[in-house]
């Protein structure tokens, strides 16, 4: 019926909150992304933008999380083989900036970008053009994985020679037709 909401939907994502960020702020025994990911509600955290969670995602947890989609476990195992890529990948889904910028930027960007974080893409860009000799593009994680993005799939198709079809077509005539 109108105007019916389910209440204790939200004390459980209530709860939840509470105890990642009660995880998130224990200092003697921080958890691991381990922990972390096997807590419910940790994607509802990372959309509704939790700083605690989101200062939690460092350079090397992101490499751990691209581990679990991309490799596959040893062994037989159902939270690193099957629960965690799924997590892993919905938290990516969410695109938030602070994680992304690890994809995009290198540690001379990052560190630049926490010192001053209102600095703009555009500065930033710039400072990359300016120290391009002194920078090494190998800290940042599309290069660690070797992932190439390509913006327009239509240049494959120029490196098609047309005579290898005509070729090709010729002959499956040829055996259709016997010869």
């Amino acid at each position: 019926m109108f105007g019916f909401y389910d209440f204790s939907n939200n004390e459980e994502s209530l709860k939840n909150s509470e105890i990642i960020n009660q995880k998130l702020d224990d200092i003697s025994n921080p958890p691991s992304l381990d922990d972390l990911l096997q807590l419910e509600g940790i994607i509802d955290e990372l959309q509704n933008k939790n700083k605690k969670l989101i200062n939690f995602f460092t350079k090397e947890k992101i490499k751990q999380m691209l581990d679990y989609i991309i490799k596959e476990p040893k062994f037989d195992d159902q939270l690193k083989g099957h629960k965690f890529p799924f997590i892993c990948s919905k938290l990516f889904n969410i695109e938030e900036k602070n994680m992304m910028n690890y994809f995009h930027l290198t540690n001379k960007e990052l560190i630049q970008l926490k010192k001053e974080p209102n600095a703009s893409q555009n500065n930033l860009e710039k400072s990359n053009e300016e120290n391009n000799n002194l920078d090494n593009d190998d800290d940042n994680i599309g290069k660690y994985y070797k992932i190439n993005n390509r913006e327009n799939f239509d240049d494959d198709l120029d490196e098609v020679n047309m005579d290898d079809i005509d070729m090709n077509m010729n002959d499956n005539n040829n055996i259709e037709n016997g010869e």
